[in-house]
């Protein structure tokens, strides 16, 4: 399952659960987002295991919780946290009065179930980037730039080549992962200066180190 659209970033109090996803709307002013516990819930339907690929901002929210656009790296959430999570997720189940901010906003809704593999474009709360351009073609997001580049468009796979060092023909979660992040001597994705105030965009994975094949 893969989707481009816009997405929930915002640190401030009432806003739209994080990385709720931006559907088609009948104004600016009131636009209509899928959160991500909806999400989960249409994707737990489908048989089998899901690979879901999110770019948008705010995105990494499916995932993991807390990081902001400061942050210069984005580490994983441990299995001490993620057992705290569950503890937390039971009381407020049993509760339904005890409500846990981080929590209550949808975030690691995609690691609740042991059935998604997930790629996203941005971290929790950061801005997912591009670039626009006049001319034709000239437009694209970053995360979804490299990831092309990635599976390769002329038979080569560079994700399969660089950074894995297993080169066996198949892009498997981690490679493009690794990839697209730009792990080594590469800066991708790369940071970008607006208002003389630099913003990195993290690409997330979940679960880290799968080798779960994608292309070949």
């Amino acid at each position: 399952f893969f989707i481009a659209t816009h997405g929930d970033s915002s640190e401030t109090a009432g806003a739209i659960n994080s990385g709720a996803l931006r559907m088609a709307s009948l104004s600016e002013t009131s636009p209509e987002f899928l959160t991500l516990s909806e999400l989960r819930d249409l994707l737990v339907q489908v048989p089998g295991k899901v690979i879901v690929i999110l770019e948008s901002c705010g995105s990494g929210a499916a995932v993991y919780k807390s990081n902001s656009r400061s942050d210069t790296k984005k580490e994983l959430v441990s299995d001490l946290e993620a057992f705290d999570a569950q503890v937390v997720d039971t009381f407020r189940n049993a509760y339904p009065g005890l409500v846990d901010s981080e929590y209550a906003a949808n975030t690691g809704e995609l690691r609740k179930v042991n059935k998604f593999y997930v790629l996203t474009a941005s971290a929790y709360r950061e801005e997912s980037w591009g670039k626009e351009s006049p001319t034709p073609g000239g437009s694209y997001n970053d995360f979804t730039h490299w990831l092309t580049q990635g599976v390769g468009k002329s038979g080569s796979m560079p994700a399969d080549t660089q950074f894995a060092g297993n080169e066996n023909g198949i892009v498997d979660l981690h490679e493009l992962y690794r990839y697209i992040s730009g792990v080594g001597d590469r800066s991708k994705i790369k940071p970008h200066n607006y208002k003389d105030v630099l913003f990195y965009q993290h690409v997330q994975v979940y679960p880290s180190d799968v080798r779960f094949p994608l292309f070949k």
